[in-house]
């Protein structure tokens, strides 16, 4: 395993421990909490999916249309369909 999947790994392990925390709360609110826990409530079943070597199971386009939407304002569906054009960009080079 090299950096970049140990690295994936950690994240993906944050981000699904984060979504368990949330998730013995309240319901999501207009928040800075309540959009991170919207976010992470989406997200936890791919970092899941990570965690347990099932990368198939998490479809990059069904994530972006899910955080589309969420995102009302589309601040971060641009931000993470820019991340994915760009990471694309560079497997072509």
């Amino acid at each position: 395993m090299n950096n970049k999947n140990i690295q994936i790994k950690i994240l993906a392990q944050a981000l699904y421990e984060i979504r368990l925390l949330i998730g013995q709360g309240g319901k999501f609110g207009e928040t800075t909490e309540g959009v991170a826990g919207n976010i992470a409530y989406m997200l936890h079943n791919d970092a899941l999916a990570i965690l347990e070597d099932r990368d198939e199971d998490f479809d990059i386009e069904i994530f972006l249309k899910r955080l589309e939407h969420l995102d009302e304002e589309g601040y971060y569906s641009t931000l993470f369909k820019d991340l994915v054009e760009n990471e694309k960009k560079k497997e072509k080079i």
